[in-house]
């Protein structure tokens, strides 16, 4: 609705945002079949603390859902990863946080290039490591009679999200065979983590279950870690009722890591 009524608001509010401050650089990067407008206004917060901030969009997404059905996992990885390259040119200190896939890919970046980059923490919101559904184990046969899923649950408690947040009203289901061929990847790779670990999730999500935190906590190899748990948002955590609890202790566990 938002691309149709006002296609210069859509397209400003989906793209990759930057905001130059000081040597730290934050990355988000946004969730499956989302847009970087979901973490837009944290990275606003995040340049009022005088931090450097770089929003990416993932490849497909934030355009049209016919560009999400022609990528794979390794498209979304490697718009993470040239965030991650542009991030570490124009700061020393970096910390990645992402929301749903964009955590998972957070996580997942940090596992590859903690020893390569100065990857200082890293911070998922409302990551998936599994997706609990009956129905998965038969995606690759009903893909080519069943293109496009619908989203039956909106991911917010907030109701009014609805006139504001953007993403598509569907997945592409070859996007979601991509996505759990993505996920195998993540579980194998996690005890490669060692840098400090912020894990936010929400008890009310009914995308990504709250054990999916238990699972991170349990397999990486981080010496410092904390969990949080939120009880009154949904799945889009940067957006819902929460979310100034949320920047604050974004902000915080930040802060942190310079504390002496």
């Amino acid at each position: 609705l938002l691309k149709t009524l006002c296609p210069d608001y859509f397209i400003h509010r989906c793209s990759p945002f930057y905001h130059k401050g000081n040597s730290t650089v934050v990355l988000l990067i946004n969730g499956f079949s989302g847009a970087s407008n979901e973490m837009r206004e944290l990275g606003e917060k995040l340049a009022q603390k005088g931090y450097s901030v770089y929003g990416v969009r993932l490849a497909g997404h934030g355009t049209d859902i016919y560009d999400m059905e022609r990528t794979n996992w390794r498209s979304w990885y490697q718009s993470a990863f040239e965030g991650l390259q542009k991030a570490s040119r124009w700061g020393n200190r970096i910390f990645i946080c992402g929301l749903s896939l964009g955590g998972a890919l957070s996580l997942y970046l940090t596992a590859r290039h903690g020893s390569e980059f100065p990857i200082y923490g890293v911070i998922p919101l409302g990551a998936p490591i599994f997706i609990d559904d009956i129905t998965l184990p038969f995606l690759p046969f009903a893909m080519p009679f069943k293109r496009f899923v619908p989203k039956t649950d909106r991911d917010y408690q907030d109701q009014s999200l609805h006139l504001t947040h953007i993403d598509y009203p569907s997945m592409p289901s070859r996007s979601i065979f991509q996505l759990l061929l993505f996920l195998q990847k993540l579980q194998a790779a996690l005890q490669q983590i060692t840098v400090p670990l912020l894990g936010i999730y929400s008890l009310q999500d009914k995308v990504v279950p709250a054990r999916n935190l238990h699972y991170i906590m349990k397999h990486i190899s981080s010496q410092k870690k904390e969990a949080v748990w939120v009880e009154n948002s949904g799945h889009i955590l940067t957006e819902d009722f929460e979310k100034n609890r949320i920047f604050r202790l974004i902000a915080s566990f930040i802060t942190q890591q310079f504390a002496t």
